[in-house]
């Protein structure tokens, strides 16, 4: 039976996503229903080629090092979805990602020799992706760019345009019900410190699900020390990882503050202490 398979480059579907639906770029701000998202692309597919079957939706994105956070664990967890994921490094004062184009073209090729799918659907945009379109088509597979918004506005490169058996476009009527606003439990005044908070809270009810009553009574102990050492420098160390990935740069001291604030809520909720940090 023949099958298609979709190709998803996260950090395009956040900002260019992000702004269609919600005039926001920034992935700090933008929260993405991965269910909601996932079954549409998989229909959308199917709508598109009847006879063929739904094989996976491969999902690319960059991690410090690797190492996934708690909402690219739980794009993993969605049924038929693999995660693949490059690096991110500092540039500037923000991170970019590595490597994630070069995930996408590999697996391109790698299915396309395999015959394990006869339609590709990448939803992306870098020129970097043209040449895995190109050997992907050499070997009989049918590849389909799929940007966001209008064509016309150039949301993809013009020469992975051109290579592409077919282009389409996902309007804001097929993505709005995928894309939310984050909402803040507390009120910083700054935008970036009420990312640091939520991305803090994220990551404090994922380590809470994960940890043992010991591990949560010694961070309820810690948690009435002054400042950073409220919180066990190996965990911190996670923490600020965490938060550096998900809000798309390196966080400044006064965010750490936030972000430190919403760990302990996340982790141990209305029994954490309220001293300042």
């Amino acid at each position: 039976m023949q099958q298609f398979a979709w190709f998803v480059d996260a950090g395009y579907l956040y900002a260019t996503g992000g702004e269609l639906c919600l005039n926001v770029r920034h992935r700090g701000h933008i929260e993405i229903d991965f269910g909601e998202i996932t079954r549409m692309l998989a229909e959308l597919g199917a709508e598109a080629e009847p006879s063929e079957r739904h094989l996976r939706t491969y999902w690319y994105d960059g991690a410090p090092g690797g190492t996934p956070s708690p909402s690219q664990n739980a794009v993993a967890h969605q049924p038929g979805v693999k995660v693949r994921l490059g690096n991110t490094v500092a540039r500037g004062e923000g991170f970019v990602q590595k490597g994630v184009d070069s995930l996408i073209v590999r697996d391109l090729i790698r299915l396309s020799q395999n015959r394990a799918i006869s339609t590709a659907y990448l939803l992306g945009g870098d020129e970097d992706l043209r040449q895995g379109v190109v050997e992907a088509q050499d070997m009989g597979v049918r590849v389909v760019l799929v940007g966001i918004g209008l064509v016309g506005e150039q949301t993809v490169a013009t020469t992975l345009m051109r290579e592409a058996d077919d282009v389409i476009a996902l309007d804001r009527e097929r993505l709005a019900p995928s894309f939310r606003l984050r909402e803040f439990e507390e009120t910083p005044a700054d935008a970036s410190e009420r990312a640091a908070y939520d991305a803090g809270v994220d990551f404090g009810q994922t380590w809470r699900t994960d940890a043992g009553a010991e591990d949560v009574d010694a961070l309820r102990h810690s948690s009435r020390l002054p400042g950073s050492r409220r919180i066990p420098p190996h965990i911190d160390r996670e923490l600020l990882r965490h938060a550096n990935a998900a809000i798309g740069y390196e966080i400044s001291e006064r965010d750490k503050i936030d972000l430190r604030q919403g760990f302990l809520h996340g982790a141990l909720g209305n029994g954490m202490e309220t001293e300042g940090t």
